[in-house]
């Protein structure tokens, strides 16, 4: 809205209703249009100069002095984002921006701009000439919708609608019965900062007194939820650091020479850093492997002999449509344990057994049971499956690799399992049996066969031939020596056979037990000791 008021002494010139007119069309202040609307300037369209940075600062040429006659007002609203960006870039802060910034009324300007003008005729004998208003309409109210029952559930009070009513009414919220126990709420221009129903409830606390809510202890109801990522993911640590293994946190970024030392197995390329931090820092992690390598290396060097960690993080790596993120487990073992057993101190040396044992345990104890460990085309690498589905492998790092690590004379043996694919398997139901009360009957086999053949395969060859008698099977001796030809290795298996309804006699289970030597002999080649 801009008005012109003219001073009223008796050798000034008098403006008539025209001449006003021809001030506000040529030679008074207009709103730029083009790049300098864009940039927040006003500019003179005579001169073409800016005269001021729109609800920031004025200019020169437009200050009130001494010999000034006419004044033009503006009363206007600017855009608060335009404003701030503005004076950021500007690095200008003044009293006009910190208003603009925070919001104007928009139904004041009118209001306002008739007080300045009454102020100025009132104490310096101005005159009124002529207005003019431009720009957006009246903007439309907010309504907001408030219910009775949810001011008393969030407040813990007992708030009646009438007193509710009454508040809204003296901070000048029109407020309209719209249904039982309900009210709409119409949030008047001067409060911009009124959007939702819990700012009304927030104003009602205000004004009755927070001195009245009474103070309560959070209802803690606890649920057991076992289909959340978060309460899966917590479980396998406890199981792992059951297991004796320490958890380890690592970078997400990683060194790009180290991972090239590294068969990440990805079929997309890695996510690049554009400002790097450090050569160490260069691309997101596809892998966890580089990192708990790194890690192997790093506890070897402080003279550490055995080492058994593992991680759950996210890895990352670029697919054909936008970048990947996958939770993952890995798992690394290096060194020898020293264990006290009866024949005194030994040192076990982890491998491969170790690793395996391990995955074997959190598998079962996540309620899998259809999983394998299958030989791939890789060297010393070993594909675990759920199911059909592979989710993971094991692998022993080459020598190439170790020597990057600067590790001498050690092996390191690595595990990774994609956590995303094997939670849609597991299944933490128990199911509890009665002990046994008839007494098992256990007979061992001896045998010798051949290096490259699985004892998982034997195991299950063993189950599927001794049901419904025989109730478990398992390794119980493992041996490679001079008593052993090369190429082969000696087993021992222990057989449990048990009936729930009786006691099995020998009778009943030679003929079981003679059956599944024969097994070993024809199916798989073994030798019985």
């Amino acid at each position: 809205l801009e008005i012109i008021i003219r001073r009223a002494k008796k050798d000034e010139e008098i403006i008539t209703i025209d001449g006003a007119r021809r001030i506000l069309s040529e030679e008074i202040l207009v709103i730029a249009s083009g790049n300098d609307r864009q940039t927040g300037k006003q500019a003179n369209r005579q001169t073409g100069k800016p005269i001021a940075i729109a609800g920031i600062m004025g200019g020169k040429d437009t200050e009130v002095s001494a010999g000034t006659k006419n004044i033009l007002l503006e009363a206007a609203v600017f855009n608060p984002v335009m404003v701030r960006r503005v004076r950021q870039n500007l690095g200008v802060q003044s009293d006009s921006s910190y208003r603009f910034e925070r919001g104007t009324d928009l139904q004041i300007v009118e209001k306002a701009s008739g007080q300045a003008v009454e102020l100025i005729q009132e104490l310096a004998g101005g005159r009124y000439v002529l207005a003019k208003s431009a720009g957006l309409p009246k903007m439309k109210r907010k309504s907001i919708h408030l219910e009775v029952s949810t001011v008393q559930k969030i407040l813990g009070i007992n708030i009646a609608a009438s007193q509710i009513k009454k508040i809204l009414n003296t901070l000048e919220f029109k407020t309209k019965p719209k249904v039982k126990n309900g009210f709409r709420v119409d949030i008047p221009s001067h409060r911009p900062d009124v959007d939702l129903e819990i700012d009304l409830i927030e104003e009602i606390a205000r004004i009755s007194g927070f001195e009245f809510i009474p103070k309560t202890l959070p209802a803690v109801r606890p649920q057991v939820s076992t289909g959340q990522s978060r309460t899966l993911v917590s479980i396998i640590k406890n199981i792992l650091i059951g297991l004796g293994l320490n958890e380890v946190i690592t970078y997400s970024l990683t060194d790009k020479e180290l991972l090239r030392n590294f068969d990440t197995r990805q079929d997309y390329e890695p996510i690049e850093i554009l400002n790097p931090l450090s050569q160490e820092q260069e691309i997101l992690r596809p892998t966890l492997i580089p990192s708990l390598s790194a890690c192997v290396a790093y506890n070897l060097n402080q003279k550490q002999d055995y080492v058994n960690i593992f991680e759950i993080a996210q890895v990352f790596s670029q697919s054909a449509l936008r970048p990947k993120e996958e939770l993952r487990l890995g798992i690394a073992l290096c060194g020898s344990r020293a264990l006290l057993l009866e024949q005194g101190l030994i040192k076990d040396a982890v491998g491969f057994l170790h690793l395996k044992g391990i995955i074997e345990v959190l598998l079962e104890r996540l309620g899998i049971r259809d999983y394998n460990f299958k030989a791939t085309d890789k060297a010393s690498e070993i594909a675990v499956y759920v199911g059909k589905e592979r989710i993971g492998f094991l692998n022993a790092l080459p020598r190439n690799v170790l020597d990057s690590l600067d590790i001498k004379n050690k092996e390191v043996f690595v595990a990774e399992l994609c956590l995303e694919r094997l939670l849609s398997f597991v299944d933490l139901n128990k199911k509890f049996v009665h002990p046994p009360v008839y007494p098992g009957i256990s007979r061992d086999i001896s045998l010798v066969l051949k290096e490259e053949i699985l004892v998982g395969g034997i195991l299950e060859a063993i189950k599927d031939k001794g049901r419904p008698w025989l109730r478990e099977v398992r390794v119980v001796d493992y041996y490679k020596g001079k008593q052993i030809p090369s190429g082969f290795k000696g087993l021992t298996l222990s057989c449990l056979y048990r009936l729930d309804e009786r006691t099995l006699t020998e009778a009943e289970i030679n003929p079981v037990h003679s059956l599944l030597c024969a097994l070993l002999t024809e199916r798989f080649g073994a030798q019985i000791r």
